[in-house]
């Protein structure tokens, strides 16, 4: 009695164990998270920097403790065109993150190029923006030890540790996601096809 031979196997081919990778849809959910974030934090600064005209009519005819007028906020205090820039330019960083990570969970190639352009201005508008708050905090301390009897500067000697921690910490958020980026796209996965691997183009 014979028996028939069994079907001959063929090896599986890489092309169909492959499937699309998953990270693309990882990075592409934590970068608009992260956009959101930024965009948030953008819009509270934005809405602090132009409430400052408001607050300063409100806090005119208020008295101290003492019974004494408050005088007007000093220059040095207010917000002036580099504040502003910093904000224009702070939302147009954030918007190119949230666009770069809606390209990558699409598996667009391009997004590897946005994600390191984003994160190279963020890197230099980050650094640039805590010289320049430093320098801030700088000039309003000496004024105020200048002004030692001011309103403003005894509120200053009050909030000028938590502009400091501030500072710090708005320091090391703005550099941490970029500085994963750089790392992720120029030594992780630095070939752009790797986004959209086994993906199948629609007919």
């Amino acid at each position: 009695m014979s028996t028939m031979p069994p079907p001959p196997q063929f090896p599986v081919t890489q092309l169909e164990i492959d499937e699309p990778p998953t990270w693309p849809k990882t990075i592409g959910i934590v970068s608009i998270v992260w956009a959101s974030l930024g965009l948030t934090c953008t819009g509270c600064g934005v809405l602090g920097l132009a409430a400052q005209p408001f607050m300063k009519q409100i806090m005119q005819g208020q008295k101290t403790r003492d019974g004494q007028p408050i005088p007007d906020m000093p220059q040095v205090m207010l917000a002036g065109p580099v504040e502003w820039l910093q904000m224009i330019v702070g939302a147009a960083v954030v918007v190119l993150l949230l666009v770069a990570g809606i390209w990558l969970i699409k598996r667009k190639p391009q997004a590897r190029q946005m994600h390191l352009i984003y994160a190279g201005i963020s890197v230099v508008t980050t650094i640039v923006g805590t010289v320049l708050a430093v320098q801030k905090q700088s000039a309003i301390a000496e004024w105020a030890r200048n002004n030692a009897d001011n309103f403003w500067a005894q509120q200053n000697g009050q909030s000028g540790m938590i502009a400091q921690l501030s500072l710090v910490i708005g320091a090391l958020l703005g550099l941490a996601y970029p500085a994963f980026v750089l790392v992720w796209f120029l030594f992780i996965k630095k070939n752009p096809a790797e986004i959209d691997a086994g993906v199948e183009e629609p007919l």
